[in-house]
This record gives structure tokens, C-alpha cells and sequence, in this order.
């Protein structure tokens, strides 16, 4: 019996120094993949001003999800246009869909300004950080916190 104990702890100690050395939390490791987009409307604002965020599947409005190097589509596409909106963060990226070393080095300037840990992956905490770009219907663009917080 002792030995099945010793074991699953050497295991246990294994898996979290290898979440450590690889740079990943296990928040991180249990977060689902943003896979598309929805558009949320601001219920306080009579111009019917919108803002596009990364989450699980087209317009689910499932923000519980996290980008980083590798991830690629509409999710890291949205997220790159709010990283390049002028009044937001003016980050100069091209809007590829592609989370690449640009990407997360723009994160991690939101993340840096926001005062939270800067590892360059987008997921909940930095998105309740980052101003989002919002569009009205006569084409006005600002930034502002993310709708899905309100």
C-alpha cells in the first residue's frame, strides 16, 4: 500500500513541475479553445453599439476560453482587430487569424498594462483586462471594456 501511495505522489509531483517547466497553469491546461467569435450588444446603449470577442463557437457567447501560439481562426482574427484598433492598442498586427509570436507579445503589453501576469496567452483574466474594440451602426469605432463583463 505504501508503495501505491509513494507512486501516485512521485506522479502527482511529475505532472505539476511539468506544468511549471512548461510555462502552463492548470487553469490554462483545463480551458477550452476559443474556436470562433459572438457579437454582444451593449444593453445600456440605445445606439446599438457591438463589440466581437473570442469564444467557443459562432455567437455561443461562451467567453470561457483561451488563445496562445499555435491557435489559428475567426478568434484570434477578432482578437488581433481590437489589438489593432487605434484608441485601443494600435498594435500594427496583420489581422491573420494566426496567435503567433506578434500576437502574444501584443497580449502580453495588454497584460502589462493591465498589472496581471504576462505570459502572452489570452484567456478570462485578460480579456475582464483589455479594452475591446466597439463599433456603432453609423461605422463610429472606440474602446471600452468588454461587454460580456457587464
Amino acid at each position: 500500500m505504501r508503495r501505491v501511495i509513494s507512486v501516485a505522489v512521485v506522479l502527482s509531483v511529475l505532472t505539476i513541475a511539468g506544468g511549471v517547466i512548461s510555462g502552463t497553469t492548470t487553469a490554462q491546461a483545463a480551458s477550452r479553445s476559443c474556436t470562433s467569435f459572438s457579437t454582444f450588444e451593449n444593453p445600456y446603449s440605445v445606439d446599438g453599439d457591438t463589440q466581437k470577442l473570442p469564444t467557443v463557437g459562432f455567437n455561443t457567447h461562451d467567453v470561457d476560453c483561451v488563445l496562445g501560439v499555435g491557435n489559428q481562426g475567426d478568434a484570434v482574427r477578432v482578437l488581433q482587430e481590437s489589438l489593432n484598433t487605434h484608441l485601443c492598442y494600435d498594435a500594427g498586427l496583420q489581422p491573420d487569424g494566426i496567435y503567433g509570436t506578434k500576437t502574444a507579445a501584443a497580449v502580453r503589453a495588454v497584460q502589462a498594462y493591465g498589472g496581471i501576469t504576462q505570459d502572452g496567452v489570452y484567456g478570462p483574466q485578460t480579456r475582464t483586462h483589455m479594452n475591446w474594440r466597439t463599433a456603432f451602426p453609423d461605422g463610429k469605432i472606440i474602446c471600452e471594456v468588454s461587454l460580456a463583463d457587464i
